[in-house]
């Protein structure tokens, strides 16, 4: 049985139980007439499955009669006027239900894009949060990485500034050594003077004695000789040792000739001669020892010595190469050009000219590269003070003319330097 048969039979069922219908039939009994039941109308669609179809009209219910005759055309009419007048109302109704079944789906539909995008959103922010926290860890990793390396730079820092240290601490063992060395030499030299100091008085005390016939004076056993009445005492210097070679000629790929060894040379040959005159030479250096410029002019300074002469040996460079363009001797002094330096340094000069062998460059202050800076020998020394340079070892004349008349540089260099002591008492 179809829907339509099932709602028109409920209806029916309905209309005859109500108490206005079953009076109504009685009435057309009694008026023996056979009565037409009215229309069914539809029951509202309740179920949300039919909700927002189209609700089909009832079909029109043909009345049944006893007595087909008798009812004819006229019973029939009432009836239908009455179905159309139902399928008009529940057509009315249908239109009012209609908008509200689609405002329902309406907002059903945005009630799940609505949850649609919540989802959405959600997993948007999981996402970001996901990859902020992926940043944050990248992050983390290259902090941790900069300061690993930061820390290993520090480290390999560390390690070189100890390294550095326990050099400077090893130079600066070497250095007290050498210290305690020179504190030795001077602690020598200091007991030699006053050895020397003695030995002088006590002879001048016994030729007192002896000459004023004073027979309670105890004679000497030796007789010695009698003292220079001045005894002078003259410092040289050998400029450079140790690893401080100086300027230095290669002559061949296995030999060379170094400026430390021909000063140290040269120096010795003036200490000879100096002593033949009777001056009491004090070194600074009799081995190839380093010493500081400062050690030079105190060993001078802390001796009380009437001059200092330090040796020397020129170069000349051109184009970063040793060059034999330039030769000859020269002798720098302090630049206030004091009188006594001034003499002394052109009477040496002068002694060398006549050896011959090298030209004559002149006196010469301050320095090389300015007049007004002097070289650290003349601006700390507290007596007459030179340097003298013996030619140059980039020259080979020069070098010949050293090996050939060094002795007799010596000589000269010694002979004036006497003469000119004794015009200092």
């Amino acid at each position: 049985m179809s829907s339509k048969k099932k709602t028109k039979a409920k209806t029916k069922a309905k209309t005859n139980n109500t108490p206005q219908g079953q009076t109504d039939v009685k009435k057309q009994e009694e008026a023996g007439k056979e009565v037409t039941k009215p229309a069914e109308t539809k029951p509202e669609v309740t179920n949300k499955e039919e909700a927002g179809k189209e609700v089909t009209k009832p079909a029109e219910t043909k009345p049944e009669a006893t007595n087909k005759e008798e009812v004819g055309k006229d019973v029939t009419k009432p009836a239908e006027e009455k179905t159309e007048s139902a399928n008009k109302k529940e057509e009315s109704v249908d239109k009012q239900k209609k908008p509200e079944k689609k405002q329902e789906v309406v907002e059903w539909k945005e009630r799940e894009q609505e949850k649609d995008v919540v989802q959405e959103d959600g997993a948007t922010e999981k996402k970001k949060a996901h990859q902020f926290g992926m940043f944050l860890l990248v992050l983390m990793g290259i902090i941790l990485a900069a300061t690993v390396f930061v820390l290993a730079v520090c480290l390999y820092d560390t390690s070189k500034d100890l390294k550095t240290v326990q050099t400077m601490s090893g130079s600066l063992q070497s250095e007290i050594e050498l210290a305690k060395q020179k504190v030795e030499q001077v602690e020598k030299l200091l007991e030699e003077v006053e050895a020397d100091y003695e030995a002088v008085a006590k002879n001048a005390s016994d030729e007192a004695v002896a000459e004023s016939g004073d027979v309670k004076a105890k004679p000497t056993a030796t007789p010695r000789p009698t003292p220079e009445p001045e005894v002078y005492t003259v410092c040289v210097d050998a400029g450079h040792g140790g690893y401080d070679t100086g300027a230095t000629l290669w002559t061949d790929e296995e030999t060379e000739r170094r400026e430390k060894d021909d000063n140290l040379r040269m120096a010795e040959l003036l200490k000879k001669e100096l002593e033949a005159y009777g001056v009491k030479v004090i070194m600074t250096r009799e081995d190839d020892t380093f010493l500081e410029l400062y050690d030079r002019t105190f060993i001078a300074n802390s001796l009380d010595a009437d001059a200092l002469i330090s040796l020397h040996r020129n170069a000349y460079y051109l184009n970063g190469k040793m060059n034999d363009r330039v030769s000859g001797v020269e002798i720098w002094v302090h630049n206030s050009r004091p009188a006594d330096a001034m003499q002394l340094a052109g009477e040496m000069l002068g002694a060398m000219m006549e050896v011959g062998g090298m030209k004559n460059r002149g006196v010469k202050y301050g320095s090389m590269s300015d007049v007004n800076e002097n070289y650290a020998i003349n601006r700390r020394a507290l007596m007459t003070s030179m340097i003298v340079e013996l030619g140059f070892i980039s020259n080979e004349e020069d070098n010949a003319a050293l090996d050939t008349y060094g002795e007799a540089y010596a000589k000269a260099m010694a002979t004036e330097i006497y003469e000119w002591l004794q015009t200092l008492r």
